[in-house]
């Protein structure tokens, strides 16, 4: 369940939230491995550019899902 949208528990088991949010998850988790690096090439560089930019659309989409969801239509309130 979803603390902040507590009644959209349908759209958090829908497919597409759980893909989106596993992806989520492993650029977060690929993140933290960069981080622990005391330094990164510059392909590395490029990479945690490319996976803050990518987690970012991803939480994009689920919050858009989830207020398409509780809201019965896109867009929000």
């Amino acid at each position: 369940m979803n603390d902040r949208h507590p009644d959209v528990s349908a759209v958090t088991e829908s497919e597409e939230f759980g893909r989106l949010s596993e992806k989520h998850r492993k650029c977060d988790a690929r993140l933290a491995e960069l981080r622990a690096r005391l330094f990164l090439t510059e392909e590395e560089k490029v990479e945690e550019v490319v996976l803050k930019k990518q987690k970012l659309m991803l939480k994009d989409r689920m919050e858009a899902l989830t207020r398409m969801d509780a809201h019965g239509r896109p867009g929000g309130p």
